[in-house]
């Protein structure tokens, strides 16, 4: 039952692109932030997602047209 859980999750599986890492390039000189930070914000924008959950990046700031969500942080 668990296996059958994990695997659906398959559907977000992409394999990243040449284009993907230079656009995660852009976004690191741009926005300040580490290359693997900048390379998930990649695949949010490429999977249209509008925000992400994240402790490590700034609260409440836009990258690239994502919006950053800390889960820890009580935004009330």
């Amino acid at each position: 039952m668990r296996r059958v859980f994990a695997a659906s999750y398959t559907i977000w599986c992409v394999d990243t692109t040449a284009a993907e890492i230079w656009t995660a390039f852009r976004i690191e000189d741009e926005s300040r932030i580490g290359f693997w930070d900048a390379l998930i914000l990649t695949s949010a924008l490429r999977s249209g997602a509008t925000r992400i959950l994240s402790k490590g990046l700034n609260l409440g700031q836009a990258i690239a047209g994502v919006q950053i969500q800390n889960p820890f942080v009580n935004s009330h």
